[in-house]
């Protein structure tokens, strides 16, 4: 039981790393579209916000595999 939860911690966290490369990766891209210093600061927000969203979601994770 503990190896199958393990494994579907672990393709949770492979998941939860691949919607995170996305999202950063659209964010970028939006970053380099942006046109006004406004936006930039919002964009960069939203990039810190999605940046701790997945620290905690790991944490979250690695947590209960123990």
């Amino acid at each position: 039981m503990d190896g199958l939860h393990a494994l579907g911690c672990s393709s949770a966290i492979a998941a939860a790393n691949e919607t995170f490369d996305s999202e950063m990766s659209r964010l970028k891209q939006s970053l380099t579209h942006a046109t006004s210093v406004e936006e930039e600061a919002a964009i960069e927000q939203q990039m810190r916000e999605c940046e701790s969203r997945h620290r905690d979601m790991l944490a979250s994770l690695q947590r209960s595999l123990f």
